[in-house]
C-alpha cells in the first residue's frame, strides 16, 4: 500500500521518497477524508470531499504558489490518485478535483492519460521502495536545497550511519 502523498514525493525526488519511507519520521497529517483501496494499492487523506450532483469533488489545499497555468505535475498526479480512489469508492459518480493554491484554484479532471500516469507512477514508486539501494541524488541544487531532507541527504556521516556509503 502506497500513500498518495508518496506519489508527489517520488515525482519530486525518488531519493527523498526512499529516505522518507525508510528513515524519516512523517509529521502528523491534519484532519481530512481517508480514501483507501487494496486493489489500487493506494491510501491517502484528501482535505475535503463534497458531492455536487453526480460529481464527487476532491479538494486539496496547497500553501505554495500556483504555476502560471494548470497545476504542478506532482500535484496533478496526487490529485489523480485521489480521483481514482473516489471513483472506486463511489461508483457511478464522476470524480473531479480542485487544488486550492494560496492565490488560485485549479481544476483537475480524471482522463485516460492521468489514470495511466498515476498508475505508472505508483508502480515506479513501489519499485524504488522495494529495492535495497538508495536512489542517486537528483541533479537540481535548487530543488535539493528546498527539500526537507536536505541535511540528511547531504550529510555523508549520517548516510554512513544509516548504511549508505
Amino acid at each position: 500500500m502506497l500513500s498518495v502523498s508518496s506519489l508527489a514525493e517520488f515525482l519530486y525526488c525518488s531519493r527523498k521518497l526512499y529516505l522518507q519511507e525508510h528513515h524519516a519520521e512523517r509529521p502528523p497529517r491534519a484532519p481530512g477524508v481517508l480514501l483507501r483501496s487494496e486493489r489500487l494499492r493506494l491510501i491517502g487523506k484528501v482535505d475535503e470531499v463534497r458531492k455536487e450532483g453526480d460529481a464527487a469533488i476532491a479538494v486539496q489545499k496547497k500553501t505554495g504558489r500556483a504555476p502560471r497555468q494548470g497545476v504542478w505535475p506532482q500535484h496533478r498526479v496526487q490529485m489523480g490518485a485521489y480521483l481514482l480512489l473516489l471513483e472506486e469508492l463511489h461508483p457511478g459518480t464522476e470524480p473531479e478535483g480542485v487544488i486550492r493554491y494560496a492565490r488560485a484554484e485549479r481544476r483537475v479532471t480524471l482522463n485516460p492519460f492521468l489514470r495511466y500516469e498515476v498508475l505508472e507512477t505508483r508502480d515506479r514508486a513501489l519499485q524504488v521502495l522495494q529495492q535495497r539501494t538508495l536512489p542517486p541524488r537528483i541533479d537540481d541544487e535548487k530543488r535539493c536545497r528546498a527539500c526537507s531532507l536536505f541535511s540528511l541527504c547531504y550529510d555523508d556521516n549520517k548516510m554512513r550511519e544509516l548504511g549508505y556509503g
